[in-house]
Formats: structure tokens, C-alpha cells, sequence
């Protein structure tokens, strides 16, 4: 016996078929771009925003925490500690710039 098509599996059948579509376009997300912007010597160009994903946000020496600027606003703008990320624990600075 044939089996007739289910009208109850429609939504299912829709759903596999769009989520192989979207696959196809998900390789291009992470194609690398061709035009990267190159300074006047041709190397290429950082300039743009940076963030750091740890605690030099607020200081790149080690540091301990510190409270926020509003002791009724709780944690909010609190300094956590941190490592920090400076080779040898200080910023090697000359006489001259310390000044």
C-alpha cells in the first residue's frame, strides 16, 4: 500500500526545508572579506575600535577591586580586580615619561 501524504507533516517538511536553505548561506558568514583596508605603505590598516574581553578595561597592571561611584547603586561601576597584562607587573616607563 501507498502511503498518502499527511497534511499534519507539512509544518515539519517546511521547517527541514528552511533550515537546509539557511545552511547553504551559512558558510558565506564566514568567508573572509577581499578588501582589506591597506595604509599608504600597503600593509594593512588597525586603526577602529578595540575592547578588551577582561579586566584592562580599567587598568592593564594587576589591580585589586574597587567600589563604584555610588555606594546605593550596588555593583554597578564597581572595578573588578584584575591580572592585568603588562610583562613584569609595571609599565616600563623612561624617567622622562613618568613625569
Amino acid at each position: 500500500m501507498a502511503k498518502s501524504l499527511n497534511p499534519a507533516n507539512f509544518p515539519l517538511a517546511a521547517a527541514i526545508i528552511a533550515g537546509l536553505i539557511s545552511l547553504g548561506s551559512f558558510g558565506s558568514a564566514f568567508s573572509q572579506p577581499t578588501d582589506i583596508p591597506r595604509t599608504a605603505d600597503g600593509r594593512p590598516d588597525f586603526n577602529g575600535i578595540w575592547q578588551a574581553i577582561n579586566a584592562a578595561n580599567w587598568n592593564i597592571e594587576p589591580h585589586a577591586a574597587d567600589f563604584g561611584p555610588v555606594v546605593e547603586m550596588g555593583a554597578i561601576g564597581a572595578i573588578p580586580a584584575g591580572l592585568g597584562i603588562v610583562e613584569g607587573d609595571e609599565i616600563p616607563y623612561t624617567p622622562e615619561a613618568r613625569q
